[in-house]
């Protein structure tokens, strides 16, 4: 409640207990104070945050295993030095009264592995196909997968193609005669290499085309 007070001045109030009021003016006209907002994340939103989180903690991890096999993969590898020598049917022996073998009529190659950190030095495998995949670019629809073998034939109906008939090359190393082509060696390397040669199980499958790096 409020009294007149004279002494109070002009547009001014007094209250009951004697203290001065706001101004009737100055307290009609100012503004109220809101209460602040406050922000509320939806629970949309919230499992869409925690949604993305568990992303990037999947990433993470898959990266962590994909390092730790790829330290492992490194540790147990040879890395090697790689070239076709030889077609696979120069280690086949007829018997008597049979037709040959030539490389007409038997796939596969060759390949000489030299590796610097096995104690053999040089090592052979049988057996070996360079590995093609589908390509729209090439009339027979494959292409070699590997750089090392792009200048060999796209196919494996004729297997005497891969070797260059002048200086007998094979096409893994046209690039001493024909521009553009690759030279051997290809890097390669082979997975317990040491275990597999003594107990006498080293196969072409076994032979990886490429650097451990990634490189072809």
């Amino acid at each position: 409640d409020f009294i007149e007070d004279e002494d109070a001045g002009e547009g001014r109030s007094q209250t009951v207990d004697g203290s001065e009021g706001e101004d009737v003016l100055d307290q009609a006209w100012k503004p109220k104070e809101k209460p602040p907002k406050r922000c509320y994340m939806s629970r949309s939103l919230r499992c869409g945050c925690w949604g993305l989180a568990l992303v990037f903690f999947g990433i993470g991890i898959s990266l962590l295993v994909l390092a730790s096999l790829a330290m492992e993969l490194a540790a147990r590898a040879t890395q090697c030095n790689c070239m076709i020598t030889d077609f696979q049917a120069s280690q086949v022996f007829p018997e008597a009264g049979e037709p040959p073998v030539t490389c007409e009529n038997m796939e596969g190659f060759v390949v000489a592995l030299r590796c610097e950190s096995y104690r053999g030095g040089l090592v052979f495998i049988q057996n070996f196909m360079p590995e093609f995949v589908a390509s729209y670019h090439s009339e027979t629809g494959v292409l070699p997968k590997h750089s090392a073998f792009s200048c060999c034939p796209p196919t494996t109906a004729d297997i005497c193609a891969f070797q260059e008939g002048t200086y007998s090359l094979f096409c893994d190393d046209w690039g001493k005669i024909r521009s553009g082509c690759p030279a051997a060696p290809w890097a390669c390397y082979v997975v317990d290499m040491e275990e597999k040669m003594a107990l006498a199980d080293l196969t072409s499958n076994d032979l990886t085309v490429g650097a451990l790096d990634g490189g072809s």
